[in-house]
């Protein structure tokens, strides 16, 4: 039964790319019962949603990749940003995204040594990255950010909170669990965030 995995995590399982369409995109709401669908923006490649059945090796390989990019992109936050509230996000993000990460590896090795954690990003979120690290610093570096961590955290709850109900490797599925609530919560700041910003 195929489920469907948002488009950030979806391309970075360039394996199983093909089956994307590039033309589906919707706007999102906030957490709930079911995945949300993603938003497009200036900021964030126009990609849409993916239908696939995430496997093992799959939901390791998206969750890494979110993991990189959400740590990575607050990092360059803490270096760029004059915001307190955008600061003190990014510092949350790098501390949650880091405790996912290790639950991530601990229980990718438990189930399967094979299995290998994503240790660079893929080019489209390299690429998104990159955008980030040209953008100056100040109000505009502010939009992309909260932007593109929007996009990509919808993205990643929906990840989690979808192989946590069905995965198919019991180790990973109950890691999920795990981080699903933290992804949760993490969307909620950064909606509230995006929210209170302004346009």
């Amino acid at each position: 039964m195929s489920k469907l995995v948002p488009a950030f995590v979806a391309v970075a399982a360039l394996s199983v790319a093909a089956c994307q369409d590039p033309n589906a995109a919707s706007s999102a709401s906030a957490p709930t019962t079911s995945a949300p669908a993603v938003e497009t923006g200036s900021a964030i490649p126009d990609v849409g949603p993916t239908s696939l059945a995430v496997r093992a090796s799959d939901y390791v390989h998206m969750a890494s990749q979110a993991d990189m990019f959400e740590i990575q992109a607050s990092q360059l936050a803490l270096q760029k940003s004059m915001n307190p509230r955008v600061r003190d996000l990014a510092q949350q993000m790098i501390g949650t995204q880091g405790t996912d990460s290790q639950i991530l590896v601990s229980a990718a090795r438990n189930a399967d040594p094979n299995i290998v954690v994503a240790t660079a990003l893929d080019p489209r979120p390299a690429a998104l990255l990159q955008g980030l690290q040209v953008e100056p610093p100040g109000p505009s570096f502010d939009k992309k950010y909260l932007s593109a961590q929007l996009r990509v955290q919808r993205e990643a709850w929906a990840l989690h909170s979808g192989y946590a109900q069905s995965g198919d490797t019991p180790a990973l599925r109950a890691a999920a669990g795990q981080i699903e609530p933290r992804a949760r919560q993490q969307l909620g700041a950064v909606e509230q965030l995006v929210a209170t910003s302004g346009p």
